[in-house]
Formats: C-alpha cells, structure tokens, sequence
C-alpha cells in the first residue's frame, strides 16, 4: 500500500507540477479519482476533440404531452463526452434572480447543476444549505458522459438560450466510471421570471427516466449507496437555499427533502418555483409535466398534485378552485410538509370547453404562496362513439390478483391500460381480434383507485378500477 501512494505522488508531481491542464487516459484519471488523488486544477482525459466535431445529436422521446422539451439543432453541445467538467462561462441576455442575487452569467457543470460565480467539479454531492456552492441543482451526481468500455455513449449535455430563458438538457448521461448500464436524463430551465415556459416561477425541473443516483467514487455500488444525490438550489450563504429531496437509492419510496428517498419517484416528474425572493414559496410538483389534460364527456380523469414547501421544517396546503368545470371531486387534500390533493374530473354531456383548475398552495404562518394552472380540455362526446356503445365491464371490482376486462360486441379496443392515480400507465395489455373480453394481472400493484381505459382509433372509455389490499 505505502508503494501505491508513493507512486501516485510522484505521479501527481511530474504530471500537474508543471501545467494547469494535464493529459490523463481515462483508466489513469479513474485510478486517481477512485482513491481521491484528483487534484483541484483541470484535468483533460485523452486529447482535446477540434471544436464543434462532436454532436452526436438527441434522443427523440416519445410522450403526448411532457416537460421534457427535445433538444434539436437549436441546442448548443454544453461539453464533449467528459467527467466532472464545465462549460466555459455563459452570458444570458437577461437576468437570473436566485434569492435575491442577480445574475447574467453561469457555468453548465457535467455533474447535473449549473453554478454562479465559479465552475464546479465536485463529484460528490453535499446537502443544502451549504454555505459553499452557489448552483442551482436539478441533479447533482457524479455525471459521466464518456462512453462506457463496450463504446456505448455516455449521454450528452446541450442547452439553449432565449431572450429570457436557458435549457439546460442531461440526456441518457451515465455514472462515474464511465457506467452506461443505468442511465438518467433530466432539464432544467432558467428564466427571468417573466418566460411562459416556466408559469409562476423562473424555476423548472423536469425528469424522464431515472435510473442511478451515485458514482463509485462517491461510494456507490452499481449506480446506489454512499453519498446521496441532492435535487434543489442554494445561495452559498448557509441561509437562502431550497431542497426538494436527497436520493441514493432505487425505488419510488419518498420520506420528504431532509431524508434519503428512492430515485424513481423523480421519474416523469415536474417541478416549478421562485426563486427570486429571499425565501421559496411553495413548490408545486406534477408527475407528467402536462399543463392541459384532454377528457372526453362522460370520460374520467384521475389527477394528483402535490406542494412542496419551500425550505425543510414548513407545513403547507392546498386550496382549489375548479374554474366552473363541473365532474370535479377531490377525494384527498392532504396538509402538512409534504401537501397533495387527489381528484377525479368526470365532465357530463354538456361539458365541452376549456377550463382552468387553479391551485394556491400556502406557507403556514407566513404570507408565501404558489398558484399552478391546470387546463382541461372536454372533448364532445361524438369523436368517441364506437367506444360509447356500451361500458367496459371488470369483474371482481374490488379485485386483488387478477381482473376480466369485457367489452361489448363492435367495440374492438386496441389497447387495455391500468392507469394509476398519479396519471401513469402501470399496465397495458393487447386484446386478440376476436376476443370480448381480457384478463389483466394486478399483481404488484399498490392498493388503491386505478382508471381502466380502451383505446381504439375512435377515441378511448373509461372506468374505475379498485385494487384491494391481498
């Protein structure tokens, strides 16, 4: 052992004595940062790529309606596959408030923050407040886009600017070191407070599928364990900060922002808040990103919107006003540090409009609040009639393992979905072509209230489904 660390000393000497910037082979510079020998000036792993030869492009996303926004040929490749590196220092054409300090330019840091002031290589990600870092963090982790031994890509980092706003895109980014068997992509967006791509707030993040939190040299083990990744934002003063939650762990399980929680619950997930005060009012929080939710009359929608507070230790709340959209019924409205509401929207013939849901969540004590809109848009029963002639039947209902879905004659649905309560599909099953009716396994599912929807090229129908406990 004494030998090891002897050798990398007088590695670390001849390699960094004489130069700011050091050439290392991706095994070298790996070596050295599993044993914490990475000195603090940079490191450039293999030779330096010609500028602007590396644009791999991005991934397309399939969804009908998300937070996530595609980078395309708009975007601006933010770093080449790389390792704890930095973007060189970016000017906005306008001006980012974070708790009260104004700022026209930043940094776009590999390891999923953007930083003020300073760039950052820090891999392993320390909790807020920290009167350290000045970064907003949609996820701070050890990010590594260089591909992985077998030449699969490492993801990308790209961004682009408006007048008054910055995307930043993760997308498909692996783990140090150089891991691409779990990947994670993330956005941010910045605005001046004003940009409609962030309502209510100069603040977004929103998630697609996230698959580790931490690097081996963070003490993870395959993708999990050792130190957490940290999703919220701080002022380097040990005051202004916000943290939405700490994760080290696969799972959906979520405690609350102080605690250790399971990074799927960020999948699919929005978020959007203020930081342009000295304190963060609530942050409201969305599980598909949508703004407008399209229903047919006499359909049904399950919908779930949660509040966060602000900062750690404040209790908030959730009040609605259903804009005059009648079939609105919340079945749970729940105060406290983790607030949610649960609803059903349930439009009769008659109903066709727009409307919008506003929700207010509130600070307790104090005079902070945050407004979400949600539009909804009911459809006229007539695009849907084939589906209308008669009503999916489930049989049990309440049900516990397994349920028979059946539909009358010259229905024909093409697809059968569970739909959960947070509006995601958790089952979808093919019918045959001449089949009346189909068998749906509920086995893993949490109990609860579930939609059953039929969708064929007419439109879709819906029931309710309730999953008892085994």
């Amino acid at each position: 052992m004494k030998r090891l660390y002897s050798f990398l000393s007088l590695f670390l000497v001849v390699a960094f004595g004489v130069s700011a910037q050091t050439y290392l082979t991706p095994s070298e510079y790996n070596a050295l940062k599993l044993v914490g020998q990475l000195p603090g000036d940079p490191v450039i792993i293999g030779q330096p790529a010609p500028h602007g030869n590396f644009h791999p492009g991005a991934v397309q996303r399939d969804g009908p309606c998300a937070c996530w926004i595609d980078p395309d040929s708009s975007y601006t490749l933010a770093l080449a596959p790389n390792d704890d590196g930095s973007s060189s220092l970016i000017s906005l054409p306008f001006t980012f408030n974070l708790f009260g300090a104004q700022y026209t330019t930043l940094y776009i840091n590999n390891n999923g923050n953007v930083s003020f002031q300073n760039s950052y290589a820090t891999y392993s990600a320390a909790g807020f407040p920290s009167p350290q870092y000045i970064m907003v963090a949609p996820f701070w982790a050890d990010v590594d886009t260089r591909a992985s031994a077998d030449g699969t890509p490492g993801g990308t980092v790209t961004y682009k600017i408006t007048p008054t706003a910055l995307y930043v895109n993760w997308t498909d980014v692996g783990y140090f070191p150089q891991q691409t068997d779990l990947l994670n992509s993330f956005q941010l967006i910045l605005t001046d407070g004003t940009d409609p791509a962030v309502p209510d707030g100069n603040v977004a993040y929103c998630y697609r599928d996230m698959q580790w939190t931490t690097g081996s040299a963070s003490s993870g083990v395959g993708g999990f364990g050792g130190i957490p990744a940290t999703v919220g934002a701080n002022q380097g003063d040990g005051v202004n900060y916000s943290q939405i939650g700490r994760f080290d762990a696969p799972g959906t399980q979520f405690v609350g922002p102080d605690t250790i929680n399971g990074v799927d619950w960020l999948d699919d997930r929005h978020f959007v808040f203020n930081t342009a005060g000295g304190s963060v009012p609530p942050v409201f929080s969305t599980t598909d990103g949508c703004d407008t939710l399209t229903v047919p009359e006499s359909g049904l929608q399950l919908i779930q919107v949660e509040a966060f507070p602000g900062s750690p230790g404040e209790q908030v709340s959730i009040t609605t006003d259903p804009g005059g959209l009648g079939g609105y019924t919340e079945t749970t409205n729940l105060s406290g540090d983790f607030a949610k509401v649960l609803a059903e929207v349930n439009p009769q013939p008659g109903d066709a409009g727009l409307y919008t849901i506003t929700y207010v969540a509130s600070i307790s004590g104090s005079n902070q609040t945050s407004q979400m809109h949600l539009y909804v848009k009911v459809e006229a029963a007539t695009s849907i009639v084939e589906l209308q002639e008669g009503s999916l039947a489930i049989t049990p209902n309440p049900a516990s393992d397994n349920v028979l879905v059946s539909w009358p004659a010259g229905m024909a649905p093409q697809r059968i979905d569970v739909i959960g309560i947070d509006g995601r599909t958790v089952r979808s099953v093919t019918p045959g072509s001449n089949s009346g009716q189909l068998q749906v396994d509920l086995q893993g599912l949490a109990a609860g209230t579930y939609v059953v929807r039929a969708v064929n090229n007419s439109g879709a129908t819906f029931t309710r489904l309730i999953k008892r406990v085994d």
